[in-house]
């Protein structure tokens, strides 16, 4: 991977890790929480072009939508709002479970399937613009 693909990878992983925040804190119909993603994966596969690329950035991209979204979902923790022990390990609990059911099976699956499609129209429609 080169710097543009990791740049775009960080971008992707950036804007999922933004939908599924708000789809955990605001709760709005799952359905255009589903279509966003796919949307953003898919145009994500059509500029990476390449599967293997592809597949890879997913991966990465979940890990740093993981990362972000803990960090996002246990912010009180960190700035130091919680006093008590047994508060930060009911936060961290409940941020990892709101992050397991945000991005487990539906949201990686969606993001692999609808990315390796955006990679096939990508290779099809623009096969000589990268």
């Amino acid at each position: 991977m080169n710097a543009k693909q990791y740049g775009i990878v960080v971008s992707w992983s950036v804007l999922i890790s933004s939908v599924l925040l708000y789809s955990v804190l605001m709760s709005p119909p799952p359905i255009l929480s589903y279509i966003l993603l796919g949307l953003a994966s898919f145009f994500a596969g059509v500029v990476l072009v390449d599967l293997d690329v592809i597949i890879v950035g997913c991966l990465i991209t979940f890990a740093l939508c993981v990362a972000m979204m803990f960090i996002a979902l246990s912010l009180p923790v960190f700035l130091g709002t919680l006093s008590h022990a047994v508060l930060s390990d009911l936060v961290y609990t409940q941020a990892l479970r709101m992050i397991f059911y945000a991005t487990f099976p539906i949201s990686i699956i969606l993001c692999l399937v609808t990315g390796i499609l955006g990679g096939y129209v990508g290779e099809k429609v623009f096969p000589n613009v990268l």
